[in-house]
């Protein structure tokens, strides 16, 4: 695959492309000032027929994202406009120094060695990202299950929530599942509500949740539990009183996470201080990360005493989401990825190291070993030998 990497100053913006093959890495020009760069990098992705676009990010030492990696993210922003290519951001720490160390035994000028650096950084950021990407390959201890598309992905989402459920019935005589809302469920809860094996389950038995809900009523078109209701909840024989709903029309939302809290903790007969463990939840992952209603960010993130929390959500609007000690809690967790537009994040996730991290989807990373990734071959399309290996069933 065909990468173009950036390396983004406010003077100076390095370019940097490899081969098919991923082979070899070349530094290919440095752009001087902020008129025309955008068409500029526009014209040399398409001149080199690149596939995709990696920009170096420059992190604070200690993980974090400062005023720099907000501008370098405003560029990527910008770029998008004029190149319909899918952008990864990479961590760019190490790559001047690796570029300084590269020129140093170069017989150049220091005029010329200036003139180079940030195409070399470049370089030195591709050759980091492409490193890493392979590196995952080894590292990785959660299961990764490709799809061809995402009605293959429905497929495999059915039959791993079936299996767990069947499972867990045998083992404890109870299933208990938690479910995420979005565009990518849809399908594999439409399947869910007219396959013969989901009738077969004994679902007298089976306590369903949710993972987050928006502050919404029931009936509104953004509610997640609405979405479960009109595709399977209707169809299937799950006593009301088993279908435990977020009440995210409630005018004090505080005490519906208390209330909430309440319901699991009186299913899972748990005490104050002890975390419930469910037998499945399902997830899916935003484009900036997130997981549930737990964006980057958010002081829910560091929660370690309560089970639900009230957030906010980037457009403003509260909502209710499990806490990450509850997802982690769970004997299985099942994260579904559909579309090109999320293969930057997925990409992003299994090519940056989680500490430090501010993606919330990392914090899956400690229970990798229990986590199953669902994944379409278009929010893979930036993985290469990486989803090579997952169609093949090496992962």
């Amino acid at each position: 695959m065909r990468f173009l990497a950036i390396d983004h100053g406010e003077r100076r913006t390095g370019l940097a492309v490899c081969d098919a093959s991923e082979m070899v890495v070349s530094p290919l020009m440095v752009l001087t000032g902020a008129d025309n760069c955008v068409s500029k990098i526009a014209n040399a992705a398409k001149e080199y027929r690149v596939e995709a676009v990696v920009i170096g990010l420059p992190y604070n030492m200690d993980g974090t994202e400062g005023p720099r990696a907000a501008q370098v993210r405003r560029f990527g922003e910008e770029l998008k406009k004029h190149l319909a290519l899918p952008i990864v951001f990479f961590d760019e720490r190490l790559s001047s120094f690796a570029a300084e160390e590269k020129l140093a035994a170069m017989e150049l000028t220091r005029k010329g060695r200036k003139k180079r650096l940030d195409a070399v950084a470049a370089a030195a950021i591709l050759e980091g990202f492409l490193e890493a990407r392979k590196a995952a390959i080894s590292s990785f201890s959660g299961r990764l299950l490709r799809a061809a598309d995402a009605e293959s992905l429905a497929r495999l989402a059915l039959s791993e929530f079936l299996s767990q459920a069947r499972q867990s019935l045998e083992r404890s005589g109870r299933f208990t599942a938690a479910l995420c809302g979005g565009r990518t469920p849809r399908r594999f809860f439409e399947m869910l509500g007219d396959c013969a094996e989901a009738k077969e389950i004994d679902w007298g038995r089976v306590h369903l949740f949710w993972t987050d809900e928006r502050a919404v009523g029931p009936a509104d078109a953004a509610s997640n539990y609405r979405l479960a209701e009109e595709t399977f909840l209707k169809k299937l024989p799950i006593p009301a009183e088993q279908v435990h709903r977020m009440e995210g029309e409630a005018a004090d939302l505080e005490a519906a996470a208390e209330r909430y809290e309440k319901t699991l903790r009186k299913v899972f007969s748990v005490d104050e201080g002890q975390i419930p463990s469910l037998d499945l939840i399902v997830l899916g992952v935003g484009q900036d990360g997130h997981i549930a209603s737990l964006f980057p960010g958010s002081d829910a993130l560091g929660e370690k005493r309560l089970l639900v929390r009230v957030v906010r959500g980037p457009d403003g609007l509260k909502r209710l989401t499990l806490t990450v000690p509850v997802i982690q809690a769970a004997d299985e967790i099942l994260v579904l990825v559909s579309g090109a537009e999320k293969a930057p994040i997925l990409c992003t996730l299994l090519t940056h190291s989680p500490e430090g991290s501010g993606y919330p989807a990392h914090h899956l990373w400690p229970v990798l070993h229990r986590t199953v990734w669902v994944v379409d071959s278009a929010a893979a399309s930036l993985l290469g030998e990486f989803s090579k290996e997952a169609e093949a069933g090496g992962l």
